[in-house]
């Protein structure tokens, strides 16, 4: 469950440092209000990381292949893949604030897109559906995202990393 562990003490403390995932996180955290229950004193820093940039890096390596490839801006293909299979959620707002919401969406990342797709069921509503850029995905998304452009890029006979290189790379987002 835990890995890398390495334990010092210091004066009266003991040093813990670890990699570990949510679960176990939240049973250690468990284990140290058991610990503190006892009256004995603990420290604790958790850190959690967003996927390594080696990741997004590649990612934007594929697009700007794709890019010369099929003379089409980078971006422009960012924004198909996004809409093609990226994340959303549809929010029903108030009609004569959709357009604003929508500017508001759009202006806070290239891949934050919105699709207004007309009256909502609730009365004075309409539906927008809005598309979340790459920085927020979690490494199931952000995979699926790196996948999809890997597929365009063999269908463009571009050469892409073999899979043992690819297999690291996606492993250590969260690392």
């Amino acid at each position: 469950m835990i890995s890398d562990v390495k334990k010092e003490q210091t004066f009266d403390s003991h040093w813990i440092a670890f990699q570990t995932d949510s679960q176990t996180a939240e049973q250690l955290f468990t284990q140290a209000r058991d610990y503190l229950s006892k009256g004995k004193k603990i420290s604790l820093k958790i850190k959690t990381e967003r996927r390594s940039l080696d990741a997004n890096a590649y990612f934007w390596v594929l697009l700007g292949e794709l890019s010369k490839k099929l003379r089409i801006p980078s971006k422009d293909i960012y924004i198909n893949m996004i809409v093609d299979g990226g994340a959303f959620e549809i929010f029903p707002v108030k009609i004569e604030h959709a357009e604003n919401f929508i500017q508001v969406w759009e202006s806070s990342g290239v891949g934050n897109i919105c699709i207004d797709l007309g009256k909502s069921k609730l009365a004075g509503y309409q539906n927008i559906k809005c598309y979340y850029g790459s920085s927020t995905y979690d490494t199931e998304e952000m995979s699926r995202l790196i996948d999809a452009a890997i597929v365009e890029c063999e269908l463009q006979g571009i050469e892409t990393l073999p899979d043992e290189k690819l297999n690291q790379i996606k492993n250590n987002w969260r690392k």
